[in-house]
């Protein structure tokens, strides 16, 4: 092995050259050499040893690198580093979570570009400060770390307030080549110290009104404690003392109430005696952090009342010194009353939300600036077939897809009126709109202003939208309709004039046979073909009236047809109007005297006689007397008035030159008139009263006569009526009088009668029932009385027992009353109909099952139906065979003793 001899200290290289030089013994070189070799061993040993020291240091260096940049990337902070300038050159993992951007992407960027504008200043203020270089070694060696807040502003999401740790870092203890920063996230402690110190300022001013208070009075100790006690019962909330352990030590009079325990029974409790289970841990919770002095946020929770009831509160805690003693001030507000009220604005929501849902139209509010739907209710998908989603997801485009081309061109005019339109103003636009199917609609829409910016200018419209396709439609069809309408206008025209000129003509055909028929009849009466006996006196009787009837409506019916046609001519004569009155009130003086109704008259003194057509005016009077009696109910009054209108009355000589009307009213104490009927008087065919229990008949020809004739006149006619009080019709004819210039002296007359009774028994009796228990019993309801004589000859022939009803009432009445066998019931009768009396009837369970045959002259389809679901067993339109009548009656008692 060779050795370098410089590897070898001096002294050792002078002694091998002298051993050379001299050439010492060889012993000596020899122990030289040996010694040498020792030494030279052992550096060699010392550097073997030094190698792997110095492995073994680089790999604790790495592992401690390792180390570092484990703690680097992971610490929980945000730790980074940069340039003097600020400008970002290693950053850890914290700090791209905080500045929401990548640890690659934060390098050379600027960190200035991540702090809030207004904290430009302190910034630079910092970093000038760190970045300077140090005056002096005793500066340079100095502790230049600093600490400060600022607010960081995230890549993508909203500014946070950061603590701020920066040191600057030297080369050769006098260079700052570098600056170490530490980011802290301190938003959680920025806001626990706002709710601290809202929490602080509530507290500093309870006891400052508190002190307050103690201050103004220095009085004994007594009066203190009122003071509190005062301030504390008076509180709107409840407040409550504890000690440490949660024990009540006193609350206020509101504690009191909220929890239903007077102050003496307060003192035993524990905070976990007045909360459920379920709220029990949350406010132990709460409690211990008041008491370890941590902040401890408002607590909505739940108290239990000494009565088992809860109530929802919210509590909020504070840690007080009374007396040098801390105890704990809880305050507890009801918060039950504001729960309901929420719940009442979401009730509220949901039902405006179920209104839009449910409306018939589109709701929508549409944003002007982006142009887009930002909401449609469900009814859209019904209108267009797109769903309020796909409507939305349309965006700006929707009115470019679904707008007609022909409708786009007045869009921006649309603009404009929303622009210059004021709040609460309602703007309409039809407009068309392709469905989903391709099909084209129309839609009316009415906008309003729904929302403006700060400028004023229009943001959101809401509007409703109506589909109106189909009127659009009808519309074209209706003009359609209209041009059509005007070119058989001429036709209808020629058409009518043909009518009423056929039906006036036809007066002499009708006249002819209906006169036979009547002669007759007169003739058999009279005995002039031989003699009949009394029944069949009655039944010619009722052929008799029956055909009288029939020409009273045909005389009508052709008046009207003569008046339309312009056929009917006034014989104009000088009438004295006093004796035309008292002449027509002998015409309904029998139908008054059979209800009892009293006929009066008042008539103006000096009436002359006037210039009319006597038997067309003694028509309107008896026209109007008729209505009166017939509408006065039993024991009522009737009144034939005669007044002048102007100043005839005082100065009867000045009567061809005054400007006057006779006045001709009829009053009565009848029905009256309802004002809504009132508008229906005067029409051909018209009846007030046209329900199937209508109780006065008639054609509704009457009063019509009586306006056409008084028109022709020149005069009028008019009504006043109070519903149930009564009606009075006024005739106003022109005071035209006669050259005779007689004076009608007639003075007021009274035709009342004494009231008489119209009442009759009924064909039997109760007592006679039980002797003939063997036929069956039959109610008749029926109100026409010939119909009544012609049931009763031939049913009582045919052994049945009888008992007969006018109306509905007695029909229900006799039935509930003496229980027949079988009913037979007429659908129109006065007051309650025959409808109306089977449902009653059907709810007595005596008469659930009493066989009911309807007998009417209502023969359609859709009333035999009625009739069978109001009860009926059957049904049977007149007229009928009488023996189809038998058989029905026969069959149905059969079944129900087979019932039975």
């Amino acid at each position: 092995m060779s050795i370098d001899p410089s590897r070898l200290n001096p002294e050792t290289q002078n002694e091998i050259v002298a051993m050379a030089g001299t050439a010492a013994s060889t012993e000596v070189h020899n122990d030289r050499l040996e010694e040498t070799n020792w030494s030279l061993q052992e550096v060699l040993e010392e550097l073997r040893t030094a190698e792997e020291a110095l492995i073994q240091q680089n790999i604790y260096l790495e592992q401690e690198r390792q180390k570092y940049h484990d703690l680097f990337n992971f610490a929980p902070d945000g730790y980074l580093v940069t340039n003097p300038s600020g400008v970002i050159q290693s950053a850890n993992q914290a700090v791209s979570n905080l500045l929401g951007m990548r640890q690659s992407d934060l390098i050379d960027k600027p960190l200035i570009v991540f702090i809030v504008q207004q904290d430009y200043s302190l910034f630079y203020h910092q970093l000038d400060r760190q970045s300077s270089p140090p005056v002096g070694v005793a500066s340079a060696l100095e502790n230049r770390q600093q600490t400060w807040e600022i607010n960081l502003q995230p890549r993508k999401s909203n500014a946070f307030p950061a603590e701020v740790t920066v040191s600057p870092i030297y080369e050769n203890s006098d260079t700052i080549t570098g600056l170490r920063w530490l980011i802290r996230d301190i938003s959680e402690r920025k806001q626990a110290e706002l709710e601290r110190e809202q929490a602080a300022q509530v507290l500093a001013q309870l006891n400052q009104e508190l002190e307050q208070r103690v201050a103004e009075r220095t009085t004994a100790l007594q009066k203190s404690e009122s003071r509190y006690r005062a301030l504390m019962d008076g509180a709107s909330d409840a407040i409550v003392l504890l000690d440490a352990q949660g024990n009540f030590i006193e609350g206020n009079q509101t504690l009191e109430k909220l929890l239903g325990y007077s102050q003496a029974e307060l003192r035993h409790l524990h905070m976990s005696d007045i909360h459920p289970p379920t709220e029990l841990a949350a406010a132990r919770e709460r409690f211990h952090d008041v008491v370890r002095h941590e902040i401890a946020p408002l607590l909505k929770s739940i108290v239990l009342r000494k009565d088992g009831s809860q109530v929802p509160v919210e509590i909020t805690g504070t840690w007080i010194e009374v007396d040098g003693v801390q105890i704990v001030q809880a305050i507890f507000r009801n918060i039950t009353e504001r729960q309901q009220a929420e719940l009442a604005l979401q009730e509220s929501q949901h039902f405006i939300e179920q209104i839009a849902q449910a409306s018939p139209n589109i709701l929508y509010l549409y944003d002007i600036q982006s142009e887009r739907n930002v909401y449609a209710n469900r009814e859209i998908s019904t209108v267009l077939g797109y769903t309020p989603v796909e409507i939305q997801a349309m965006g700006a485009s929707l009115f470019q897809n679904l707008i007609h081309p022909d409708d786009l061109t007045i869009i921006p005019a649309e603009y404009a009126r929303i622009a210059a339109a004021q709040d609460g103003d309602i703007l309409e636009f039809e407009y068309r709109m392709k469905r989903a199917n391709g099909e084209w609609c129309w839609l009316l829409s009415r906008n309003s202003i729904f929302r403006r910016d700060s400028q004023g200018r229009v943001l959101q419209t809401i509007g409703t939208a109506q589909d109106i396709t189909a009127q659009k439609a009808a519309l074209l069809e209706l003009q359609e309709y209209q041009q059509r309408l005007e070119r058989s206008n001429v036709e209808l025209v020629r058409a009518t004039r043909l009518k009423d000129e056929f039906l006036a003509n036809m007066s002499h055909e009708l006249r002819t046979p209906l006169n036979a028929i009547l002669g007759l009849s007169e003739g058999l009466q009279g005995g002039m073909l031989g003699s009949i006996d009394k029944r069949q006196q009655k039944a010619i009787a009722t052929i008799e009236r029956s055909g009288q009837h029939l020409l009273s409506l045909i005389n009508d019916v052709l008046e009207v047809s003569k008046i339309a046609a312009g056929k009917l001519e006034l014989d104009i004569t000088a009438v004295a109007i006093t004796d035309l009155c008292k002449s027509s009130l002998v015409f309904v003086k029998e139908q008054a005297f059979k209800k009892q109704i009293q006929l009066t008259t008042i008539f103006a003194p000096n009436l002359v006689k006037i210039d009319v057509d006597e038997r067309r005016i003694r028509q309107v009077i008896i026209n109007l007397l008729t209505n009166g009696v017939k509408f006065t109910p039993m024991g009522g009054q009737v009144t034939l008035e005669l007044q002048i209108e102007d100043s005839i009355a005082t100065h009867p000589g000045a009567v061809s030159a005054a400007n006057a009307w006779i006045l001709l009213s009829v009053k009565d104490t009848g029905i009256g008139i309802a004002p809504e009927n009132q508008s229906k008087l005067f029409q051909p065919f018209i009846q007030i009263d046209s329900s199937l229990n209508r109780q006065y008949g008639g054609t509704g020809l009457g009063l019509m006569l009586v306006k056409q004739i008084v028109e022709l006149h020149g005069g009028s006619v008019s009504v006043a009526s109070e519903f149930g009080r009564g009606s009075c019709f006024t005739v106003r004819l022109p005071y035209h009088v006669s050259g005779e210039h007689q004076t009608d002296t007639a003075a007021a007359i009274d035709l009342s009668s004494n009231p008489i009774s119209l009442a009759e028994p009924l064909p039997w009796s109760i007592d006679d029932a039980e002797t003939a228990v063997k036929s069956p019993l039959i109610l008749l309801a029926e109100d026409n009385q010939d119909n009544i004589f012609m049931f009763s000859s031939y049913l009582g022939a045919c052994n049945y027992r009888l008992i007969f009803a006018e109306n509905g009432q007695e029909a229900i009445d006799l039935a509930q009353t003496l229980l027949p066998d079988l009913i037979l019931m007429d659908i129109q009768m006065p007051g309650i109909d025959g409808l109306e009396a089977i449902e009653t009837i059907r709810q007595n369970p005596r008469l659930a099952q009493t066989p009911i045959v309807v007998l009417t002259a209502l023969a359609m389809n859709s009333d035999r139906e009625k009739c069978l679901a109001a009860g009926a067993n059957e049904y049977l339109a007149k007229p009928f065979r009488m023996t189809q009548l038998r058989t029905t009656i026969q069959q149905l008692l059969s079944r129900s003793d087979f019932d039975e």
